[in-house]
């Protein structure tokens, strides 16, 4: 399978930018290779919000959110996304259906998430940073 577009779960976003997160060093990896092997690598509108709430109280929030700007192509959280979510009905987590309907409407290749559980019923295939890593380097 030829890879060329990543779907950024929101766990990832955290992961990036926490350095006490255990996955840290496997997101910022990912971030660099994806780029170095010119991947379209992508998250949602609504991970951006989420990231920024759960960061508010960091001083550099709105820095992240721009440095995550310049790493991701932002896609748009539509509301086909949150109706086919409902409709459908295949997640527990109302959120995770959300992205993968997101993930799907954009024509991704992997979904990248580190709550892999979440998205058990996803055909899209669904890897952590360390597994798409490996999938990269081939």
């Amino acid at each position: 399978m030829v890879t060329n577009k990543l779907f950024f779960d929101t766990n990832i976003l955290m992961d990036l930018f926490d350095k006490k997160r255990k996955e840290h060093k496997a997101a910022v990896t990912l971030v660099f290779v994806a780029h170095q092997q010119k991947l379209k690598i992508t998250c949602s509108t609504k991970s951006v919000l989420d990231f920024y709430y759960l960061q508010k109280s960091n001083a550099k929030a709105k820095k992240m959110v721009k440095e995550i700007e310049g790493l991701f192509l932002f896609v748009d959280t539509s509301s086909s996304a949150i109706k086919k979510t409902f409709e459908l009905d295949l997640f527990k987590d109302f959120e995770d259906g959300v992205q993968y309907e997101i993930a799907k409407e954009n024509k991704t290749d992997y979904i990248i998430s580190n709550d892999k559980k979440g998205f058990k019923n996803s055909e899209i295939p669904v890897k952590s940073a360390r597994e798409m890593i490996e999938i990269l380097a081939g």
